[in-house]
């Protein structure tokens, strides 16, 4: 496929793009205007639109036309690589800061045999209330991505991914699904070394 790197600009009347724009809508040949005006342009330089010699296909053809479509489709896939490149580089923390933050949390996690060592949330909820637990001790016992991101005072997706990270590389760092909370809450099997 040919790289489109040229541009022209086609000025005209507005009278004259609203006809083009009727005959868009009302064929459906071509999905833009910008493959209207190159298609038609092809075809004259070409000589297909010779007084009236009838239409034959030859894969030259075919081929020209084909790439006419790809044309937008493969610039229009350009623009979306570069606007996701852009918009990812911007909302994506950086890997060494996910890096960090997993093994900050991965240290400080809940030592249990199994998950099912958790209390329930409204046990956990009046202690607070009545003996005061400390931010870390109440982060522990909760130890969801939440409380978790609430305590190292980071977003809840960066602080899920940090989560996820420190579960795939230590294999004492696991999870259980409460099904009262709606989440996943994570604790260690052995201290950190």
């Amino acid at each position: 496929m040919p790289n489109r790197t040229e541009r022209i600009m086609v000025r005209m009347t507005p009278q004259r793009k609203e006809k083009f724009e009727a005959f868009l809508e009302e064929t459906g040949e071509y999905p833009s205007l910008s493959q209207l005006l190159r298609a038609s342009a092809n075809e004259k330089v070409e000589g297909r639109m010779n007084d009236g010699e009838t239409a034959s296909i030859d894969a030259e053809e075919v081929t020209n036309a084909v790439e006419i479509a790809m044309g937008d489709v493969t610039e229009r896939l350009d623009r979306i690589e570069q606007e996701v490149g852009r918009v990812d580089t911007a909302v994506q923390p950086d890997e060494e800061d996910i890096d960090d933050l997993a093994d900050d949390i991965a240290v400080q996690l809940p030592v249990m045999d199994d998950g099912s060592e958790f209390r329930g949330m409204n046990e956990i909820m009046e202690e607070r209330a009545h003996s005061g637990l400390s931010g870390l001790d109440f982060t522990r016992e909760m130890s969801t991505v939440g409380f978790w991101a609430d305590f190292v005072e980071s977003d809840n997706n960066k602080t899920r991914r940090a989560l996820t990270r420190a579960a795939s590389w230590y294999p004492d760092v696991q999870w259980t699904y409460d099904e009262s909370m709606n989440e996943r809450r994570y604790y260690r099997t052995s201290e950190a070394q």
